[in-house]
């Protein structure tokens, strides 16, 4: 019985070392492949350059979602404010080059965002203190 709790217990410290390797390996992946914007929060690469500004709080990161597809803001207002992206369209464009779209769509806790601005190169997007991240979300056209 001795012999197999050693054994266990060696398989135990093995697993966790390699598991260990592996969280250190993605971390030092994730860090190589991240850029970080002037505030210094992680950016994807695929979006490297795009300006946001949020008048309180923080930006946490800004990141591609191949699920929705979308790019996701991670945000925290320390209170209401506002958020603004500066050329979301072109940055959808480059993201997702195989989709057509038209236009776009801002989410929160899986709301439409009715009273986000839409200017011709920027969208404001009014933020309430608590929320965590905002998605926009390109409107695919399914048609040709």
């Amino acid at each position: 019985m001795t012999n197999k709790k050693i054994i266990l217990a060696s398989s135990v410290v093995a697993a966790l070392a390699v598991g260990a390797v592996i969280a250190s390996q993605y971390t030092e992946f994730m860090h190589e492949r991240a850029s970080y914007s002037k505030n210094n929060y992680p950016v994807d690469p695929a979006l490297a350059g795009m300006t946001l500004s949020l008048s309180s709080g923080e930006i946490l990161g800004v990141r591609i979602s191949e699920e929705i597809p979308g790019i996701i803001i991670d945000i925290s207002p320390d209170k209401d404010g506002r958020l603004v992206i500066d050329e979301p369209t072109d940055y959808l464009q480059k993201a997702f080059p195989d989709l057509k779209f038209g236009g776009f769509v801002v989410v929160t806790d899986g709301e439409i965002i009715m009273d986000a601005e839409l200017g011709s190169h920027t969208v404001t997007i009014p933020v309430k203190e608590g929320w965590q991240q905002v998605d926009v979300i390109p409107l695919v056209w399914t048609g040709e």
